[in-house]
C-alpha cells in the first residue's frame, strides 16, 4: 500500500538538476538573476518576467483586470485579501450613540439602541459583482442579483499563531452595510467588553504589523545599488496600489493631516557590492527597503509649501473626492515629489462622503477627520509586534512574499492556497513545465501569440469566471521571487526630483509587450501545428488552476 502524499509543495523536484538560484519548485530566482546581471554590466534597466513560472503567468492576466476595476471604484470598497470588521446579521442600524459616542445597532419599530453590533473579523474573499453606492454603506440597498454576487465573501480570520484554521470554513456573505474597514476598529468596537471580543478580533491585531509586496514589473540598477517597481502592496489590513491616496503618520504625535498620492511603489535594494551571491547561505545579505513616492499634500496651512493654498478647482483635479477635508495646500515644491517608508502610511485616505457617513458631524458644516483611526492602528501594531511570533527580536515587522504568507491562510474561497496547496506535488508541477516550454516554443513560431489567439507569454484572454479569477485577486499572492528581508527600512520621508513614474492608476492596466531575444531557433521550427493549440489551450487551464491553487 502506498503511503500517502503529505500536504504541500515537494521540499524538491529531483528529476531536474539542481541550481543554485532556484525554489523548491525549480524556478528560477529572477530577481537574483537580475543582481547578477546587473554586477556583470554595471547597469541594468529592464521588464520583470518570470516565463517559466506558472504562477507569474496567472498573475500577469489576471492582475491587471483587478487593478482596473479597483481604479473604477471609490477607496472605500473593501479590496480581495483585506482585513475587514463584519457582522453576521444585524436586525436594525448600525449607527453612533451621541450620547456616550458608541456605535450600537438602532432598531426602528421601537426607535432605541438595542445593544453592540456583533463584531468580527474576516478575509475579503470575494468582493461585489454589482456596482456600489455611497448608499450602501448604511442599508442595503435592493440588487438584481442575489447576496452571492452583490454582497461580499467575508471569512473569518483565525489564529496566525496557530495551527487550527477551521474558522476559516464559516465564511458569510454579507452587505456593505455590514461592513467596515478594520483601521478604525477602536472607534466602532468602543464600549465592548474585552472579554466579548470574538476571536477574530485578535487574531486580525496580530497581523497588524505584516506587509507584502505584490505585482513586481521593473528593475532598474546601477551597481551596486537597484530598484524594483511594484504594483502594490498589502500594509496591516489594507491593500495599496498606485493612484491611492494614503494618510501619512504625523510626527511628534501631532494630527494627521499630511496625505500622499502614490505614483510609484518601488523596493530598494542597497550594499549589494557587500553581500554573498548566494541567498541562501549564511553570508551579509543586502539591504531592502520599501518606498512609497508622489505628490504630498497637507491640510496644516502652518507647514504648507510657500504659503499655497489649493484652489477649489485644484482641489478637485488633485486630490478628487478629498475636497470635503477642508483646505489643502502643497506639502512640498510641486515640481518635486515626496519619498516616505511604507511604515509611515497609516493607512488609504477614504472620501470625504463615506467618511461623514460612518462618522456622522454633530453638527452641520463640521467636516471630517483625517485622522480616525490613528490610535487604534498604532496600538495594534504594538501588539502585532509583541505577538506575531513570526516577528524577530529586535524587529517591529512582518515580511511575507505572499499576502497568504503574511495571513499564514490555509484556504481562501474553499481552495487550498500558498506552501497548503497539495495539488502542486511533483508531477503536476513537472506537467506544468512541459507546458510552459511548449508555450515558449510557440512564442518563438507565432511572434507571440498562439493557434487559437492566446498569448504564449503569459497574457491570456480576461478569465471572466469570478470564482476562478478572485483567487489571484489578491494579487500577488502567488509565489514571489525570494529576496533576503534582513532589511534595515530607513524612517525618514524625503522630497525627490519630479521624475517620477507616469501614474500607476492610468498604466497600470496597460500590458507591455516582451523583449527578450529568442534563442535556439533549430529547436524551436521543429514545433508542430498541433503543440501551437496544445499550448494555447494548457494555458488557459492551467491559469484558472493556478490562480485558484496559489492566488493568494
Amino acid at each position: 500500500m502506498l503511503a500517502a502524499r503529505p500536504i504541500g509543495r515537494p521540499p524538491a523536484l529531483t528529476h531536474i538538476s539542481k541550481a543554485r538560484h532556484v525554489d523548491e519548485e525549480d524556478v528560477r530566482d529572477t530577481i537574483r538573476d537580475l543582481i547578477d546581471r546587473l554586477k556583470r554590466q554595471g547597469q541594468l534597466d529592464e521588464e520583470i518576467t518570470e516565463t517559466m513560472s506558472m504562477d507569474w503567468r496567472a498573475e500577469r492576466s489576471l492582475l491587471p483586470e483587478l487593478l482596473h476595476n479597483i481604479e473604477a471604484r471609490g477607496s472605500w470598497v473593501p479590496r480581495s485579501a483585506e482585513l475587514v470588521l463584519f457582522v453576521r446579521e444585524v436586525d436594525g442600524e448600525i449607527c453612533r450613540d451621541e450620547s456616550v459616542k458608541e456605535y450600537k445597532v438602532f432598531n426602528e419599530q421601537s426607535q432605541k439602541f438595542v445593544g453592540y453590533p456583533k463584531w468580527e473579523a474576516g478575509v475579503v474573499g470575494q468582493v461585489a459583482e454589482e456596482s456600489l453606492k455611497l448608499q450602501d454603506l448604511t442599508q442595503e440597498q435592493k440588487k438584481d442579483r442575489s447576496l452571492a454576487y452583490s454582497g461580499f465573501r467575508v471569512e473569518p480570520y483565525p489564529d496566525p499563531n496557530g495551527t487550527d484554521k477551521h474558522l476559516t470554513k464559516r465564511h458569510v456573505y454579507v452587505p456593505l452595510h455590514r461592513i467596515r474597514p478594520l483601521a478604525c476598529w477602536a472607534e466602532f468596537m468602543k464600549g465592548i467588553p474585552k472579554e466579548d471580543w470574538h476571536p477574530t478580533i485578535q487574531n486580525s491585531l496580530t497581523v497588524m504589523s505584516s506587509m507584502s509586496i505584490f505585482g513586481k514589473y521593473h528593475f532598474k540598477g546601477t551597481w551596486p545599488s537597484a530598484t524594483i517597481s511594484c504594483r502594490g502592496l498589502y500594509i496591516g489590513a489594507e491593500m495599496i496600489c498606485g493612484g491611492d491616496f494614503v494618510r501619512l503618520l504625523p510626527n511628534n504625535g501631532d494630527t494627521v493631516a499630511d496625505v500622499l498620492h502614490v505614483n510609484s511603489i518601488k523596493i530598494k535594494l542597497t550594499n549589494l557590492d557587500k553581500a554573498s551571491d548566494d541567498d541562501n547561505d549564511d553570508g551579509h545579505p543586502y539591504n531592502t527597503a520599501v518606498y512609497l513616492s508622489g505628490k504630498a499634500f497637507t491640510l496644516d496651512e502652518r507647514r504648507a509649501w510657500n504659503g499655497s493654498v489649493l484652489s477649489r478647482q485644484e482641489i478637485l483635479r488633485l486630490l478628487p473626492g478629498l475636497d470635503g477635508y477642508g483646505k489643502w495646500h502643497y506639502l512640498h515644491d510641486p515640481d518635486k515629489g515626496l519619498q516616505v517608508p511604507y511604515s509611515r502610511v497609516l493607512g488609504r485616505c477614504f472620501e470625504a462622503e463615506p467618511m461623514l457617513i460612518w462618522f456622522p458631524a454633530a453638527e452641520d458644516g463640521i467636516k471630517p477627520e483625517l485622522g480616525k483611526g490613528l490610535q487604534g492602528v498604532l496600538q495594534a501594531r504594538r501588539y502585532s509586534a509583541e505577538h506575531d511570533k513570526r516577528i524577530l527580536p529586535g524587529k517591529s515587522w512582518y515580511w511575507g512574499d505572499t499576502r497568504a504568507e503574511s495571513l499564514d491562510i490555509e484556504t481562501l474561497n474553499s481552495a487550498s492556497v500558498s506552501t497548503y496547496d497539495g495539488t502542486r506535488d511533483e508531477e503536476q508541477l513537472f506537467t506544468w513545465q512541459i507546458a510552459m516550454k511548449t508555450m515558449e516554443k510557440a512564442f518563438a513560431l507565432t511572434g507571440g501569440r498562439t493557434q487559437n489567439g492566446l498569448k504564449a507569454d503569459g497574457r491570456v484572454s480576461r478569465v471572466t469566471d469570478r470564482r476562478t479569477s478572485v483567487g489571484l485577486a489578491m494579487s500577488s499572492m502567488v509565489q514571489a521571487s525570494g529576496f533576503p528581508i534582513e532589511q534595515q527600512q530607513t524612517e525618514t520621508s524625503s522630497t525627490v526630483d519630479a521624475e517620477l513614474e507616469p501614474s500607476l492608476a492610468v498604466s497600470r492596466g496597460k500590458k507591455r509587450e516582451r523583449s527578450e531575444e529568442v534563442q535556439n531557433t533549430e529547436t524551436e521550427t521543429e514545433t508542430s501545428g498541433d503543440e501551437l493549440g496544445r499550448a494555447g489551450l494548457l494555458e488557459s487551464f492551467q491559469t484558472k488552476r493556478v490562480a485558484m491553487s496559489s492566488g493568494v
